[in-house]
């Protein structure tokens, strides 16, 4: 028996030190990672930047999810159900939706082959997890304008 999907999560944080600016408004970033400790600790991170999250927890969902809506960027981990990282990677630059989406792929995994594939792919950075909060945030920043 396979392991039942966990639903998205969609997370809506307002601009640090309060403001009034809507969802609509923010930035919206894509947050893929079976991990859902390494996700909240994403999405907390984003959202002192007044960015808005949606977190999915496997590759199927979180290429289905980017069908409905357009991120900014997407955060993909490279191992996790449903072909991971790779798997969305490859589906993402086949996509006339989707091709132009910058992806930074955040993995534990230390192998060279991951930098190389996902170059391959056209990821725009590969973050080691643990991840440096303030170096996470500057990547975001530089990518979503």
């Amino acid at each position: 028996m396979g392991e039942t999907p966990r639903p998205s999560v969609q997370l809506k944080y307002g601009l640090a030190g309060g403001g009034s600016a809507h969802a609509s408004e923010q930035p919206y970033v894509l947050v893929v990672d079976d991990d859902p400790d390494m996700t909240r600790l994403l999405t907390a991170a984003l959202a002192t930047r007044g960015i808005t999250c949606t977190a999915a927890y496997d590759s199927i969902q979180g290429f289905m999810l980017t069908q409905r809506r357009h991120p900014k960027l997407i955060l993909l981990d490279w191992h996790m159900p449903g072909g991971g990282g790779p798997a969305m990677l490859h589906q993402l630059t086949r996509s006339a939706h989707t091709k132009d989406i910058p992806v930074v792929v955040v993995t534990q995994d230390i192998s060279p082959e991951v930098d190389i594939i996902a170059a391959q792919h056209g990821a725009k950075a590969v973050m080691r997890k643990p991840i440096d909060p303030m170096q996470f945030l500057d990547v975001v920043a530089a990518l979503v304008k």
